[in-house]
Parts: structure tokens; C-alpha cells; sequence
């Protein structure tokens, strides 16, 4: 990332809707308002740690980029999720979004990027919203 990436303080508002497989895929379902333009690919889901204090990790690459004024992604960009769960329920805290960037041509480094919340749904219909469905962005 470029020393001014996002410096007006602009988030990055991707609502995704998310299902993990039991062969450790993580697959981008739907997303959300404002996100109609962005193609998710499909990534993998683990978890970290000990009952009752694991880590859900999982990623998605955004292989369409992403630019909302000086907030960006570049094509091909893997989107690194991390969120406590405590039990058998996500921890109300927010998560971490973060991403591998090189640092000095030479250096990988994980970067974090901001936060996001995780809502467990199962069998559940979602809350209303609007919500695109459209094989542009699934792939």
C-alpha cells in the first residue's frame, strides 16, 4: 500500500454474506449494497486455538480490486479474516481484516486494514436488507 492509502479515513464497507463447507472452503454467498461491482473468490476457513477460546480464520480474494476515493485493493488482493469464538458463539468484539503486503521489495508483512463484526445466522433467513445475488461477483 502507498504511504497515503486512505488517509481521508474512508472505511472499506464490503457486507458479505459468508458460508463456510465442512471441507474448509470459505465462499462468498451474496454481499451487500454498494458492493454490486466486486468479484469475491472462494478461500479457505481454519480454527486456531483451544475450546473454548479458538480463532475462526478465513480468507476471500478480491479478484476484481476495489477503489472508493482514496481507499483501495488492488486485483488479486487475499482479505484476511480473524474473529474470536468463544464457545459455540462469535465474540461480540470485532474482528480483524488484514492483508500480506511486501515491505522493502523484500519483506512480507501482514497488514491490518480495519475490523468487522460476525453474526451467526445457521438456518436463518437474514435480517432484512438488501442483498445482490448476481454471477458477476460469485465465482
Amino acid at each position: 500500500m502507498e504511504p497515503r492509502w486512505c488517509a481521508s479515513g474512508a472505511r472499506l464497507c464490503l457486507p458479505l454474506r459468508v458460508s463456510f463447507s465442512p471441507d474448509g472452503r470459505a465462499t462468498c454467498a451474496a454481499v451487500g449494497a454498494y458492493a454490486d461491482d466486486i468479484c469475491i473468490a472462494p478461500g479457505a476457513v481454519q480454527i486456531d486455538g483451544s475450546w473454548p477460546n479458538n480463532v475462526l480464520r478465513f480468507d476471500l480474494e478480491c479478484t476484481s480490486g476495489y477503489t472508493r476515493g482514496d481507499n483501495s485493493l488492488p486485483p488479486h488482493t487475499r482479505i484476511l479474516f480473524a474473529h474470536a469464538w468463544l464457545g459455540a458463539e462469535p465474540s461480540v468484539r470485532p474482528g480483524t481484516l488484514s492483508v500480506i503486503q511486501r515491505r522493502l521489495l523484500v519483506r512480507r508483512e501482514r497488514r491490518i486494514i480495519g475490523t468487522f463484526s460476525l453474526e451467526r445466522f445457521g438456518s436463518k433467513d437474514l435480517p432484512p436488507c438488501r442483498v445482490y445475488v448476481d454471477k458477476r461477483w460469485v465465482q
